[in-house]
Parts: C-alpha cells; sequence; structure tokens
C-alpha cells in the first residue's frame, strides 16, 4: 500500500512546548494523516462506537509498543510514520485514533489531562469518543487516568 509509506519527516515540537504547541502538533498531524487513514479505516469500523474503539485501542496496544519521548525530542508523526516505526508515546497514540475516527466520521474530543494539582500544564493527550475513553498507554480499555486539570478539544 503505497499511500501508507511515510515521508520520513520529523516534526519536532519545542523544547519547551505550551499546551497551544503539543495541541497544534497533534492537530496538524491528524489532518496530515487523512489520506492515510482513511485507506485503513474500514479495518477498524464496527456496528458499535465501543467496538470500533477497542479495536483501535487493541491494535496500538499490540503493535504500537509505548515509548516515551525525551524532553528535547517531543515529536508528532501520521499515521503512516507510526505505523512504520512501531511505537509511541501518548500523542502518537492520540494521533493514530483520532485520524481513524475522523476518517470513519466518528465525532470525538482530543483531552489533554495534568495529573499535577500544582501545575495546570497538560503531559499527557488521548482521545474521547462520547463517554468511551481511547487511552492505550494504560493497560485497560475505556479507563481514564485520574487527573487534576483538563482541557478538552473538538477538532473541526
Amino acid at each position: 500500500m503505497s499511500i501508507l509509506r511515510p515521508k520520513f519527516q520529523d516534526k519536532i515540537l519545542v523544547n519547551s512546548q505550551s499546551t497551544d504547541d503539543l495541541l497544534n502538533g497533534v492537530i496538524r498531524a491528524i489532518k496530515d494523516s487523512d489520506k492515510q487513514a482513511k485507506a485503513i479505516a474500514p479495518l477498524f469500523r464496527r456496528k458499535s462506537k465501543i467496538t470500533t474503539c477497542f479495536l483501535i485501542y487493541e491494535f496500538l496496544r499490540k503493535n504500537v509498543p509505548y515509548q516515551r519521548e525525551s524532553a528535547n525530542g517531543q515529536t508528532v508523526r501520521t499515521v503512516a510514520r507510526i505505523l512504520h516505526d512501531k511505537h509511541g508515546d501518548c500523542k502518537h497514540y492520540a494521533i493514530f485514533s483520532a485520524s481513524i475516527l475522523r476518517a470513519l466520521n466518528i465525532p470525538f474530543k482530543l483531552r489533554l489531562i495534568s495529573q499535577d494539582h500544582h501545575d495546570p500544564e497538560p503531559k499527557h493527550i488521548y482521545v474521547v469518543c462520547d463517554d468511551i475513553v481511547l487511552d492505550p498507554v494504560l493497560k485497560t480499555f475505556n479507563n481514564e487516568a485520574q487527573y487534576k486539570h483538563k482541557y478538552d478539544y473538538k477538532l473541526k
């Protein structure tokens, strides 16, 4: 499938990224993944949203192991690049999940959270589809990490 061939361009976020930097980078990668996601999204479509979300979650858990990025090497990647690299962090999981849901015309929002009571700056991102939490960083499907601050963003 040549449509899933990545361009191998690393998009590094700024060293001390703000919430806006993180969110804008993720949104850009989701939009850049439109054609790639449309090519593979039918593999995930099921009759119910929860089953579709579970298949995305399970695919990422089994095929894209979590690998934390250094503070100075934060990247965003397209769907094709995520599949090629075969590893990712929460940003990459959110990009992949959101791209597939977007290609299937299933509404979702990006959720950014901070678990630090004293620092509202988010350090984690994942996808929420209705009340279904799609966070492959966690070992349990439809589970949400406890947070002190949250910010939801609905992609246009």
